[in-house]
């Protein structure tokens, strides 16, 4: 994460605080007769040890803080509460709590509301994090896994979310740059993707990847009545106007796509092809790129000119079919997963012609 980054978070982190603190203020003064106070002393300390221990905490907390960012609202949650706890703690020896439930016996503290669901937020994305990444094939040499879309790929361009990179050191522990990543697919695509587990079995199908032996085949709904298979031969290159995104341009490198219709669906009066497609070369957002220059757009596809029909939320792509050749056994490999829930619950919404 760069510099400038990691001071964003710590001003941001502290205003939050301040803020609470401020908010905590204010409550109290305006809901005194509601107010009860809480003097018990959390982790059965004294004020003395609470406050060393408080700090200890939160530098702990805000070190993790300054490397994660998918996990950024759980760690509001648990600062800004605590910090306001600390703050009353500090101020007056006790815990000021402050609303009381309407017709109950119940007195509810704000800042441990934050931090409850801070906890659950980290809870709930520990818990994510280890599930969501789906091995389909592992041995010594290699694991084919089954990257859900949301997930990026790599840690490039300074990432530091949950990236499928981070889920392969934790759990290969490879040793190898990116992970043991050979090849990278989009953060909203989900699909296949081959890790090394060892720099023979990396440099293998790296240049397997390179001299096109790989075979990679993805499945796309597009916006369109295409006609039955065909061949996109269109150069792209990064846009010269829009960050992030590429297109069509002379002066940009080649790129082949090839593509045959599995199904057509038509919705609302318009016509949907689902397409098997085989990338010839290995371009930033080549599928996505090619099929809305001949204006077939992915449905889910906004950046590209895609409609987010029916809330997918995502591009309909996904990296189906995947053949190669084993570093060391020479065998060839071809792995073919069925179609992500999410895409198959999408496809029902439509009428099948």
């Amino acid at each position: 994460m760069k510099e400038k980054e990691k001071l964003k978070r710590v001003v941001f982190l502290s205003g939050m605080i301040l803020m609470g603190v401020l908010a905590h203020e204010f409550l109290g003064g305006s809901l005194k007769e509601g107010a009860v106070n809480n003097e018990g002393i959390s982790f059965g300390l004294k004020f003395g040890g609470e406050l060393i221990l408080s700090l200890f905490v939160f530098l702990a907390v805000l070190i993790v803080f300054l490397r994660e960012k998918e996990v950024f609202w759980g760690w509001m949650g648990i600062l800004a509460g605590g910090g306001i706890n600390w703050w009353d703690r500090i101020n007056y020896g006790y815990v000021r709590d402050y609303w009381k439930l309407p017709g109950v016996d119940l007195y509810n503290n704000l800042a441990d509301w934050g931090i409850f669901i801070g906890i659950m937020i980290l809870v709930i994305e520990y818990i994510f994090k280890k599930i969501m990444v789906k091995i389909v094939f592992e041995d010594d040499c290699l694991v084919v896994v089954d990257k859900p879309a949301g997930m990026v790929t790599t840690n490039e361009g300074n990432v530091s979310e949950n990236t499928l990179e981070n889920w392969s050191e934790e759990n290969l522990k490879t040793g190898l740059s990116r992970g043991g990543i050979v090849h990278r697919l989009d953060k909203g695509t989900s699909g296949l993707v081959i890790i090394a587990k060892n720099t023979n079995c990396m440099e293998n199908l790296q240049n397997q990847f390179k001299k096109r032996i790989v075979k990679k085949f993805y499945v796309a709904l597009l916006g369109g009545d295409l006609p039955f298979e065909g061949e996109v031969l269109a150069p792209i290159k990064r846009s010269k106007y829009v960050f992030g995104k590429w297109g069509v341009d002379p002066d940009g490198k080649s790129a082949r796509t090839l593509f045959k219709v599995l199904d057509k669906y038509k919705n609302d009066g318009k016509i949907y092809s689902l397409v098997e497609v085989e990338l010839k070369s290995g371009r930033t957002h080549q599928i996505r790129v090619h099929f809305n220059y001949l204006g077939w757009p992915l449905v889910g596809d906004r950046t590209y000119g895609g409609k987010d029909n029916f809330g997918l939320g995502r591009p309909f792509l996904e990296a189906k079919r995947l053949k190669f050749i084993h570093p060391k056994n020479m065998e060839s490999m071809e792995f073919n997963k069925e179609l992500s829930v999410d895409l198959e619950d999408h496809l029902k919404l439509y009428e099948k012609i």
